[in-house]
């Protein structure tokens, strides 16, 4: 496939994305908007969407162990490469330095990997997807939750984990998550083989198909509030190691050492080349450090994926 075929395959995706900052910019909808149209993708629409792919999807008889262990892979090896570039490049402090390695790991799979693998992909991606998705949540928030607790622990002295308090914030933070919800709604409903028919799956299919536009109008309008704030070198380390050392660490993994469709190499690589998620905003605003540090993440990796995810496109071609 051409640059220019693959670039009139992101054009849709990107220019919703842009409109919805072009929007914020010239203050053409108050910001309150971003926050209700960025609430209803994630609360009702996005959940909608995964509900009915889970529940309609054809799942192969493949191994998902492979396909996980290629992405968190990339994962892992990244998150530790960004907190360490952090403390030891910039001698900042270690929980800051989490947040880096949050950003620096943890893709947007929700608001802008959906739009991008129906768009280049369409159905063919829906089960590599909805299997990430389904574990890239929970993996991440554990992570997070128990490195800074570790890190709280050291500077309290404690010699051991409060386990009970740290399980509930997990649970709590997991089970409380919309996506999560609709994805195991979908899960139960292909388990249990009930039908999603008729004036039901069309009022499903209606919200999903809302999905998309929302999630990226409104991802594209908190650009503008999230901005560039302070690390700036350090937001540069984070933006090459999110876009271009964790998707090449995942591309190796999925497509030359682990075995798995062609499909699901390339889905694992799009999602890992996909800007930094929201989360990692969300995940350094619970512990009240590193802020600016993420909230540059997500700006500069949003705008940079435009042209990066376009060349990875290129590299790992379209199965």
């Amino acid at each position: 496939m051409s640059f220019t075929e693959i670039f009139m395959l992101l054009v849709p995706v990107f220019g919703l994305l842009g409109l919805g900052w072009l929007a914020a910019t010239l203050k053409l909808m108050p910001v309150a908007v971003s926050d209700a149209l960025g609430t209803f993708a994630a609360t009702i629409a996005l959940p909608a969407l995964l509900f009915h792919a889970l529940a309609k999807a054809h799942f192969p008889d493949i191994s998902p162990w492979p396909f996980w262990i290629a992405y968190f892979t990339g994962v892992v090896i990244t998150w530790g490469l960004g907190d360490f570039c952090y403390r030891r490049l910039f001698g900042g402090e270690a929980r800051i330095g989490i947040v880096a390695g949050v950003s620096s790991a943890f893709s947007n799979t929700a608001m802008l990997g959906i739009p991008i693998v129906f768009s280049v992909y369409g159905k063919a991606g829906d089960v590599p997807l909805l299997l990430l998705i389904s574990v890239h949540l929970p993996i991440m928030t554990v992570a997070a939750t128990v490195l800074f607790e570790r890190i709280e622990m050291a500077q309290s002295g404690r010699r051991h984990f409060n386990v009970a308090h740290l399980t509930k914030r997990i649970v709590v933070n997991i089970v409380k998550n919309p996506i999560v919800i609709g994805i195991f709604a979908g899960a139960v409903v292909r388990a249990l083989g009930i039908s999603i028919e008729g004036p039901v799956e069309e009022i499903v299919v209606r919200l999903s198909d809302t999905a998309v536009p929302c999630a990226l109008f409104a991802l594209g309008m908190s650009l503008k509030r999230y901005g560039l704030r302070e690390h700036i070198a350090a937001s540069g380390v984070i933006v090459v190691l999110k876009l271009v050392v964790m998707p090449a660490i995942v591309f190796v993994m999925s497509r030359y050492v682990m075995t798995m469709p062609p499909i699901w190499s390339a889905v694992a690589t799009v999602s890992a080349a996909s800007a930094t998620g929201v989360n990692a905003y969300l995940i350094a605003n619970r512990a009240g450090v590193g802020l600016g540090l993420a909230s540059n993440a997500i700006t500069v990796t949003s705008a940079a994926a435009a042209i990066t995810i376009g060349i990875w496109l290129g590299i790992i071609g379209i199965p």
